[in-house]
């Protein structure tokens, strides 16, 4: 990414330039934002182009065959000028490497991660070839490496190009494609069909093992000659893949193996991964993380970038859920990005993708993409305005997110340093509440236009159910799943297929906080004024309706158990509910007297399995100079008894939310009036330190 000069145009279309990206055969590449805020690499035309009626005839027809591709391993077109005085074509934009430039710089690929590639091509193909379309120009630099997995580019774009090109006095022919991974049948003057892309798909796979092409490299002339006449060079190529991509390479087209047969050679389609580290060996995904990071920085720096409405929230690539931005130029290097999802991509080569996949490896939330602003005050900072913060201890344990009304701020909460903060442009005048991934790869948090999903090792962004307002997110136990309430019920949103499935209560039932059961067999939502809803997840049946739950005011208001059953709040007491209890399970009580002495009501709840504590925050009547008091108090989740303990005393704070460290040994407390978060111990409630 370059600063623009004087040369550069400050407008495109509707897209108002930020960066020049780079250039190309095409012309010009530029990084462009819409009036809703939307980035987008924005083509423009090269001048000899742009006044060849030719050219935009067949820029035209190529690029509405390009708008008729899709498919989630294909970038789409978001618009385009082909009439206007400088033609122009915006695409989705996300930062990863060519294969080309991957191989170049990290070596050649195992066999595992070859073949990730190789199945997601191929899975492309199929796709394509199933609409009556072929790619006729697959070589590494039109697939691009993102974090989740391949992704191919340039559905004829360039060809429009190439056509263009006026023939040298020395050329015979005009050839379109590319020696060594274009067919014979091409290369000799016919039309590049299935078969042909199949070819091409074959000296993929032994670039992508060897680093070297399957016909060698040297001068076209002695490439094509070599592909029309010689047979592939398999060096290195291990033996179960031999004979698979000897089929692909077969100099006779009829004898070629179709895209279906070489996906089901190689294992099937292709799930999308977590992140660059979940399918690719260290090197190379350091390459792929590296070029997004670098992205991104850059994007941070430029000026123009900072004054977008929005931009904060989005400063990662667009504002499209799942957005996944892309160049479409021959020759030049393409970012890639896509929405990490919860599968991790298989190293077989031979069985297709288990359904009980393997989940990755739990990642260090306090190793952070230099995406995200560095630490710079002494004191963790609770970025906001005064609200109290929202807190959420990751599920290792190493880190406290901090929620606030500009951001979430991770700290290394032993240490007392902050790690990392999410600046954020949050649409919501509350706190945000942030919610840790159950491998702690990932955090989220519910706004007024979505679920915003970062993944923090890397900065990929994306947003689910863009445009809905939502007040809450909980993740699955296995990560796989997001639970919210769009508007229509409580909806658990699959983040590798987009799926959802629907839970309700009565008809006009809306849900303001949700959680799925530690086994993942139940899910639970609590309305404002019909109680909580218990279903259980594989039949979507009805398990309990506790109408006399209550919606607190603070963020925690109900916790599901290991055994199935429900802590929740009513107005004055904690609750808890076991399967096969009956009617409203076992009141956690207190005596009366201390009830009436409190004269308050509950507005959050924590549970610390650990010693079996539910720590409930109070707020008592109004006092004669119109303040509350904020009393914490402990029972006994197991038997409702009080917890006793003579060292047991209330925090300074007051405190305004509660949750419990996964040990069980700390309890974090936001104070109240935005006056830092107090860490105290679990069973004296006594202060530690306090940070903010």
């Amino acid at each position: 990414m370059h600063p623009l000069t004087a040369d550069d145009p400050r407008r495109i279309g509707p897209y108002r330039t930020l960066a020049l990206l780079g250039s190309g055969g095409m012309g010009h590449v530029y990084l462009g934002t819409d009036g809703a805020g939307r980035h987008a690499a924005v083509k423009v035309v090269r001048a000899e182009y742009a006044y060849d009626p030719d050219f935009r005839e067949r820029f035209v027809r190529e690029l509405a065959l390009a708008t008729r591709v899709h498919g989630e391993q294909i970038p789409r077109v978001y618009s385009a000028g082909p009439y206007d005085e400088v033609p122009w074509l915006a695409t989705e934009y996300v930062p990863g490497p060519s294969l080309q430039e991957l191989v170049e710089r990290a070596g050649p690929l195992p066999e595992p991660a070859a073949v990730a590639v190789a199945r997601g091509i191929a899975q492309v193909l199929v796709g394509v070839h199933d609409a009556g379309f072929a790619h006729r120009d697959l070589k590494p630099g039109n697939v691009m490496v993102a974090p989740s997995g391949p992704r191919v580019i340039d559905f004829g774009i360039a060809r429009a190009v190439e056509e263009s090109r006026p023939v040298q006095d020395d050329e015979e022919t005009k050839i379109l494609g590319t020696p060594g991974y274009m067919a014979p049948e091409v290369s000799n003057g016919g039309e590049g069909g299935a078969p042909a892309d199949v070819f091409a798909l074959g000296g993929l796979l032994v670039f992508a093992l060897t680093g070297i092409g399957a016909f060698g490299d040297g001068h076209p002339s002695a490439v094509l000659y070599r592909t029309n006449h010689l047979k592939p060079r398999l060096d290195g190529v291990p033996p179960a893949l031999h004979d698979l991509i000897a089929a692909c390479l077969d100099k006779d087209p009829a004898l070629r193996p179709t895209a279906s047969r070489v996906l089901r050679d190689l294992g099937g389609p292709l799930p999308s991964a977590p992140n660059a580290r979940g399918w690719l060996p260290s090197n190379a995904a350091a390459v792929v993380d590296g070029v997004g990071s670098e992205y991104r920085a850059l994007l941070r720096t430029t000026s123009p970038g900072r004054d977008l409405p929005g931009y904060r929230a989005r400063n990662l690539l667009t504002v499209g859920a799942a957005a996944t931005a892309v160049v479409l130029m021959v020759g030049l290097g393409v970012w890639t990005q896509a929405r990490p999802l919860a599968s991790a991509i298989s190293a077989s080569v031979t069985a297709e993708e288990p359904d009980d996949a393997v989940a990755p490896e739990p990642c260090d939330p306090r190793d952070v993409a230099d995406t995200f602003a560095e630490a710079s005050a002494p004191v963790p900072t609770i970025p906001g305005d005064g609200h109290w913060a929202r807190l959420a201890f990751s599920h290792g344990g190493s880190v406290l997110a901090v929620g606030g009304t500009d951001g979430i701020a991770l700290w290394d909460w032993e240490d007392g340093t902050e790690v990392a903060l999410l600046d954020l442009f949050v649409l919501q005048y509350t706190s945000v509440t942030p919610v840790f991934s159950p491998d702690d790869c990932r955090i989220a948090y519910a706004d007024r236009d979505g679920v915003h999903l970062y993944t923090l090792a890397t900065g990929d962004y994306e947003v689910v159910l863009e445009g809905h307002t939502v007040n809450f997110a909980a993740f699955s136990p296995d990560g796989r799943s997001l639970v919210t309430d769009p508007g229509v019920g409580l909806q658990a949103v699959e983040l590798d297929s987009g799926n959802r499935t629907g839970y309700r209560g009565d008809d006009l039932t809306t849900f303001k906080q949700a959680a799925f059961s530690p086994d993942g067999t139940h899910i639970a939502g609590l309305s404002r004024d019909d109680g909580l809803w218990l279903w259980d997840t594989e039949t979507g049946e009805t398990v309990v309706h506790l109408p006399n739950a209550v919606l607190g005011d603070g963020h925690n208001s109900f916790a599901l158990l290991d055994d199935g059953g429900v802590l929740y709040m009513t107005e004055d007491h904690p609750v808890v509910w076991h399967p096969g209890s009956g009617g409203d399970g076992e009141a956690l009580e207190v005596s009366e007297e201390y009830r009436e002495e409190l004269a308050g009501l509950m507005y959050e709840i924590a549970y610390n399995p650990t010693h079996d504590l539910v720590y409930a925050l109070y707020v008592s009547d109004l006092l004669p100079d119109l303040t509350n008091e904020v009393h914490l108090l402990l029972w006994h989740a197991s038997t409702g008894e009080p917890y006793e303990n003579e060292g047991l005393e209330q925090p300074p704070g007051p405190p305004a939310g509660i949750v419990a460290h996964p040990d069980g040994e700390t309890v974090a407390a936001a104070a109240t009036g935005a006056e830092g978060v107090m860490l105290l111990d679990a069973l004296t409630l006594q202060e530690d330190s306090r940070l903010g």
